[in-house]
C-alpha cells in the first residue's frame, strides 16, 4: 500500500541493489538513493530529452536527431525543463519540416 516496510512475509527487505547504466554499474542503497544516482546521469535527462522532442514534433525520431537530444539532454541536467523546453523551440527541427519547408 505504499507504505516502508522493513520485513515483508517474514523476511527482511533488502532495498540496495545495482543496476548497469551506460557509464558502468552503478550501486544504490534504497529507492532515494537510485534517484539521486539517476537524476546525477545523463542516460535519464536524455531519455526525457527523447520523449519530449517526439511529442513536440510529432514524428518518430532518427539518428539524425541524436545532436538535438544530446544537447538537450545536457540543458535537462544542467538547468530546467523551461530552459530544455525554450532550446527545443529554438532548434531548426521544431522549426522545420524534413526538406526543409516551414
Amino acid at each position: 500500500m505504499g507504505r516502508a516496510r522493513a520485513v515483508d512475509n517474514g523476511v527482511p527487505v533488502n532495498t540496495s541493489g545495482g543496476y548497469p547504466f551506460e557509464d558502468g554499474t552503478r550501486q544504490f542503497a534504497d529507492a532515494r538513493e537510485l534517484m539521486r544516482v539517476m537524476a546525477d546521469g545523463t542516460q535519464a535527462h536524455t531519455c526525457y530529452a527523447k520523449m519530449l522532442t517526439g511529442y513536440a514534433l510529432q514524428r518518430d525520431l532518427v539518428e539524425a536527431d541524436r545532436p538535438l537530444l544530446q544537447d538537450l539532454g545536457a540543458v535537462s541536467r544542467a538547468q530546467s525543463l523551461k530552459a530544455m523546453i525554450a532550446s527545443l523551440v529554438r532548434s531548426p527541427a521544431f522549426r522545420s519540416r524534413p526538406g526543409g519547408t516551414p
